[in-house]
C-alpha cells in the first residue's frame, strides 16, 4: 500500500515537473515561430508587449499568452490602428510542438479587442494586409505553412468594432461584443456553431442613421463545405432589439471573387411590438411599459451574383401591419388604427433598379389621422418620386 502511493506521489511530480518546464523547453521556439511566420505574411506592424507559455490554463496543450498585442497599418493607414488587443490566449497542441513539423492552434480567445476596418474613397481597404510575392507568377502554388488552424473554438470577449466605408458612406459601430465559435475548420465537411451578443449597435448609411444603440443576440449553426466554400444556414435564429428573424438558404464564395446566394428572411414573432422596437426614440425608454396591440407580417429574400454595387443579386423586402397601437402610460393620448404596407423591390443588377413602394400608411395621433403614399424608382441616377401626404397635427 505504502508502496504505491509512494510511486503515484512520484509519477504526480514527475508530470508536475514536466507541466512547468516545458513551457520553458519550447517557449523560445514558438514565439520564434509566430514571430516568421507574422512577418511573411502580412503587410502590417505587429507588436506585443509580454508574452507567456503555460500547460496550466489549457492542459495537455500549450497555453500562449499576448498582452498589448498591436496591429498597425501601412502607407494610407500608417495612422490607423487595425487591431489592439490588452489579452490574447492561444491554445497550441502540444503533440504538434513535440513533432515540429506542423504546429496546430486550436484555440484563440481575445479579450476587450478594439477593431478598426477602414475603406478608402480609392477602394483600398486597411485589412488587405496579406503579402503577396511578385517574385513568383500568380499560378505558382505558395509553399505550405507549418501552421495549421484547426481550432475548436475562437471566442471576443467585450470586443468593440467599427467599419468605416468612406467609398459606400457606410459606417457601422458594434460595442460590447460577445462571440462564440465552435467547429473543426481542417475538415471538409463542418458545422460551424456560433453565439453572438452585442450590447449596442449603431448603423448609418450616406449620413443616414438607421439603428442607434440597438442590441442584438444571434444564435446560429451553418454547414460549412470548405471544399466549395459553400455555407449553409442551419438552425438559427437572430433577434434585434424585439425584432426575431431567421435565416434559410445558402452562399457559396465564388472563384472569380464576390458571392452567389439565395437566402431567405422570415419572422418567428409577428406582434406589432416588435417592429416597433426599430425605433430609438421608442426603444429607448420604457419599452416594456408601452401598451401595444396589432399584427405585423415581415419576409424578404436575396437571389443571386453579388460582387460590387453594380453587380446586385435581386432582392425584396415585404411589411405589412394591420391594425396596430401603442400608448405609453406617461402620455394622456396613444397612437391608433397604424396601417401600413410597404415594399422593397430590385431585379438585381444595379442599386438603381430598387423600388419603394408605400402603398399604404395611415396612424391617428391622438385623434388626428395622418395618410401617405410614396413610390421612389431610379433613386441613385435620378430619383423619381410620386408621394402624397394628407393629414391633420394638432401638436397641443
Amino acid at each position: 500500500m505504502k508502496k504505491s502511493i509512494k510511486i503515484t506521489g512520484i509519477v504526480l511530480l514527475i508530470l508536475l515537473a514536466i507541466i512547468i518546464i516545458l513551457p520553458f523547453m519550447f517557449k523560445g521556439t514558438i514565439i520564434k515561430k509566430i514571430k516568421e511566420e507574422t512577418n511573411k505574411s502580412l503587410n502590417a506592424k505587429v507588436d506585443f508587449n509580454d508574452f507567456g507559455l503555460s500547460l496550466f490554463r489549457s492542459f495537455p496543450d500549450f497555453s500562449l499568452s499576448l498582452n498589448g498585442l498591436s496591429v498597425v497599418g501601412i502607407e494610407e493607414f500608417k495612422n490607423d490602428t487595425l487591431a489592439s488587443v490588452p489579452q490574447l490566449y492561444i491554445t497550441i497542441d502540444l503533440l504538434s510542438v513535440i513533432g515540429g513539423n506542423e504546429y496546430k492552434i486550436e484555440k484563440i480567445e481575445a479579450n476587450d479587442a478594439r477593431i478598426l476596418l477602414k475603406g478608402l474613397e480609392n477602394g483600398k481597404v486597411n485589412w488587405d494586409i496579406a503579402k503577396m510575392d511578385s517574385t513568383k507568377p500568380a499560378e505558382t502554388p505558395s509553399e505550405p505553412s507549418d501552421f495549421k488552424m484547426a481550432f475548436q473554438k475562437i471566442e471576443f470577449k467585450n470586443a468593440h468594432i467599427v467599419y468605416d466605408d468612406e467609398k459606400l458612406k457606410f459606417k457601422m459601430m458594434i460595442d460590447g461584443l460577445n462571440h462564440v465559435s465552435k467547429g473543426d475548420m481542417t475538415s471538409d465537411f463542418t458545422t460551424l456553431q456560433t453565439s453572438t451578443q452585442i450590447n449596442q449597435l449603431d448603423v448609418s448609411y450616406g449620413g443616414i442613421g438607421y439603428l442607434s444603440k440597438s442590441e442584438a443576440d444571434i444564435q446560429l449553426d451553418m454547414g460549412m463545405d470548405l471544399k466549395n466554400m459553400k455555407f449553409t444556414f442551419a438552425e438559427n435564429t437572430s433577434r434585434l432589439n424585439q425584432l426575431f428573424f431567421q435565416f434559410e438558404g445558402y452562399f457559396t464564395m465564388l472563384k472569380d471573387g464576390g458571392y452567389d446566394m439565395d437566402i431567405k428572411l422570415k419572422t418567428d414573432k409577428t406582434d406589432f411590438k416588435n417592429i416597433l422596437s426599430m425605433v430609438p426614440a421608442i426603444y429607448a425608454k420604457d419599452f416594456d411599459k408601452i401598451e401595444s396591440k396589432g399584427k405585423l407580417a415581415l419576409d424578404g429574400f436575396f437571389k443571386g451574383i453579388y460582387k460590387d454595387m453594380n453587380q446586385l443579386p435581386a432582392f425584396a423586402l415585404n411589411m405589412q401591419i394591420i391594425n396596430g397601437r401603442f400608448k405609453y402610460p406617461s402620455l394622456p393620448k396613444s397612437v391608433e388604427n397604424v396601417n401600413i404596407t410597404t415594399k422593397i423591390n430590385n431585379k438585381g443588377g444595379s442599386a438603381d433598379n430598387t423600388t419603394i413602394d408605400i402603398s399604404q400608411f395611415h396612424i391617428e395621433l391622438a385623434n388626428n389621422p395622418l395618410d401617405l403614399r410614396l413610390f421612389l424608382s431610379t433613386p441613385i441616377s435620378d430619383p423619381a418620386i410620386n408621394m402624397n401626404i394628407k393629414g391633420s397635427l394638432d401638436l397641443s
